[in-house]
């Protein structure tokens, strides 16, 4: 098990659950991380935690040691593995970032990167205009096709883990009837 994300109403439960899997197997640590200035990274996303009325703000995050070093654009690769380099790290930013300021701001520094890896400006905001150009296309179309009425279904698995998974059971089945 690798890089997991676990909400708990208090610091003192989410003690109790760090040691009691700690405690499962003498070869398996855990490290725990919590908030620090109302965020918490983890994996590439900087959860901002920093309105108790509003959802959580998600942006891209870089630890400090990234040097921002890419595959430079005047390297002898194909263009088609530099124009995807470019597709893939905008395609990361958008589905990271759930606001659109996030998302402007972490383009902002991704062309920063991309600059100085010499990739030309004009190629990297092209790319990013098609695929805001292709992202609001789908949109359109999607939204002509389904009727605004229309409910889809999200199924999410969750591991077991004795009484803990009965009581997520029953907060996410609270959760769902007072917001879904």
């Amino acid at each position: 098990m690798d890089d997991t994300f676990c909400l708990f109403n208090n610091e003192k439960n989410a003690l109790e659950f760090f040691q009691y899997i700690n405690g499962k197997h003498p070869n398996t640590r855990f490290i725990m991380e919590t908030e620090v200035n109302h965020k918490l990274p983890f994996l590439d996303v900087l959860l901002h935690n920093s309105n108790p009325v509003q959802a959580l703000v998600t942006s891209v995050f870089r630890r400090s040691s990234y040097t921002g070093l890419l595959t430079n654009f005047l390297s002898f690769s194909p263009f088609p593995y530099k124009s995807g380099l470019i597709q893939t790290l905008v395609d990361k930013t958008f589905k990271i970032n759930n606001t659109w300021t996030g998302f402007h701001n972490n383009i902002k520094e991704l062309s920063n990167i991309l600059e100085k890896n010499q990739f030309p400006f004009r190629l990297v905001n092209s790319i990013v205009k098609q695929y805001l150009s292709n992202f609001f296309a789908s949109t359109s179309r999607a939204s002509a096709v389904t009727s605004p009425n229309e409910t889809h279904t999200h199924f999410y698995k969750l591991p077991f883990v004795g009484p803990f998974s009965r009581v997520a059971q029953r907060r996410i089945g609270r959760l769902t009837q007072r917001f879904c």
